[in-house]
């Protein structure tokens, strides 16, 4: 009961006080229908801007993130979010809005359950990855996606989609599966290269 009483209260803070559009969140509402264009072209900026790295392995790094992205999203609404079937806040708590949609429209929209955060665990498993194969060669890069999955998360906060803890929750399984992601893939590539 404290817990979802603390996750209700942050929850809360976090969220929008005007549910009507303004600037802040049209750029919001942007982002997070977009997300995953976003992370693509980041993926992208990551691996093939910088050149100081051979081209085979840029490409496998890119793959790597590219595909734990899409894992992780596919194990989030497959498996982990029919698990948990938590509602979303704007249909438990009482005034409480979603920016850019009305109540009705939102309700006549299928959602899926509310944690985790899809949106969070792709935005961090996206970050995580890129962070494992960047903080030796480019922290600032390694940084910025870890910057911006925060932003993610925030924003499916702000617009009434999510509880904290749904974040909360997102960022532990993204930091679960992008670890395991990231080691299979690596003694994967070991393995394919001691055989060659």
């Amino acid at each position: 009961m404290i817990f979802e009483s603390l996750d209700i209260l942050i929850t809360q803070f976090l969220h929008s006080a005007n549910c009507k559009e303004s600037f802040i969140s049209s750029a919001f509402l942007l982002i997070t229908k977009n997300s995953q264009y976003i992370w693509f072209l980041i993926f992208m900026a990551a691996f093939f801007l910088e050149k100081k790295e051979k081209f085979p392995r840029r490409l496998f790094h890119f793959l790597v993130c590219f595909s734990g992205f899409i894992l992780s999203w596919h194990f989030c609404d497959e498996y982990l979010k029919p698990f948990f079937s938590r509602e979303r806040p704007f249909f438990s708590l009482p005034d409480y809005c979603l920016v850019g949609k009305n109540l009705a429209t939102a309700t006549a929209m299928n959602f899926s359950s509310s944690f985790p955060s899809g949106h969070t665990i792709t935005a961090f498993t996206g970050a995580f990855l890129v962070f494992f194969f960047k903080w030796r060669k480019n922290l600032l890069v390694a940084l910025l996606g870890i910057l911006f999955a925060f932003l993610c998360g925030y924003i499916r906060i702000f617009i009434g989609m999510h509880y904290f803890f749904d974040i909360l929750g997102g960022i532990f399984f993204a930091l679960l599966i992008s670890s395991i992601w990231y080691k299979l893939m690596l003694t994967a590539a070991k393995s394919y290269q001691q055989e060659s």
